[in-house]
């Protein structure tokens, strides 16, 4: 009796854990090809007309999201780099935190 209930968890931990692999690596590969995808060249031959296709809808968010997530990456590394230097340096703090400021101020003059 105790035997087939071990089983019958094993079997559903075994099934969940293989959806969870299938997931994780759809999102590897489709990473990887948008990765790959947006070295390349943006001249007016390469670059095809716009397409509203689902596959190229989805194609065209994972592409989106990629250049968010690099965006949030260089974000963080930008904000601990400077956030160390003002804190250890008194004499950068009186550089960089005005610098920050004006930055800060940047999107509000473009929109």
């Amino acid at each position: 009796m105790q035997k087939s209930r071990s089983t019958s968890i094993s079997r559903k931990y075994y099934l969940n854990d293989l959806i969870v692999f299938v997931i994780a690596s759809l999102v590897i590969v489709f990473l990887i090809r948008a990765w790959g995808d947006m070295h390349g060249s943006f001249d007016e031959h390469s670059v095809g007309a716009i397409s509203l296709d689902t596959w190229n809808l989805f194609y065209y968010s994972l592409r989106t999201t990629m250049r968010f997530a690099i965006g949030m990456i260089w974000s963080l590394l930008f904000s601990i780099v400077f956030a160390v230097l003002a804190a250890r340096y008194v004499p950068l703090r009186r550089v960089i935190l005005p610098f920050v400021n004006f930055m800060e101020s940047v999107p509000l003059v473009v929109f």
